[in-house]
């Protein structure tokens, strides 16, 4: 049984580089951490933007793209911070910097909240028509209205990591 008490410098980092190699297994080595916290603050601005949605559907008349946009303008913003202080920690902004990469990231996301709140208006219209009457379709219930929403949101997810990856956080070496 050997110790690192007592061992110079230079051992150690010897012994440490005799260590062996853990390897990621399963889905930690398919997936990199990065994306699954990415999917995890996602998520969480899913939550958010159908909260702000609800919200806006319960509190005003407005039941058409407004409201996807709004919804998904909040949620972009508080993604962004979620983002930058957990998910890419590592290269986070702070000052000037964190509020230039906002912008950067809130025009990448213009994709994203573009094909959401299209994606909301075609699905909100054609379930509305489905109804025969656009008097109807005005009065759908808040719950159809959000699971449009839920599937706008689903969209534009991926083309905006992929995006935010490649612009807002890029890994050092790509800069």
């Amino acid at each position: 049984m050997s110790s690192a008490i007592g061992l110079k410098p230079e051992q150690i980092s010897s012994a440490a580089a005799a260590a062996p190699v853990r390897r990621r297994r399963g889905f930690a080595s398919l997936v990199p951490a990065e994306a699954v916290k990415y999917a995890i603050v996602g998520f969480s601005g899913i939550g958010v933007n159908l909260v702000v949605m609800a919200a806006i559907l319960r509190q005003t008349s407005v039941r058409d793209w407004r409201a996807s946009l709004v919804a998904s303008v909040v949620s972009t913003m508080s993604n962004y911070v979620w983002n930058n202080f957990w998910t890419f920690r590592s290269r986070s902004h702070s000052g000037m910097t964190f509020v230039r990469r906002y912008v950067i990231y809130l025009a990448v996301s213009l994709i994203g909240l573009a094909m959401t709140t299209i994606t909301y208006a075609l699905l909100s219209q054609a379930l509305g028509n489905t109804l025969a009457r656009r008097e109807i379709a005005e009065m759908l219930p808040v719950s159809a209205l959000l699971l449009c929403q839920l599937i706008a949101i689903l969209g534009g997810t991926l083309c905006n990591y992929l995006l935010n990856l490649t612009f807002t956080w890029p890994h050092p070496e790509r800069l």
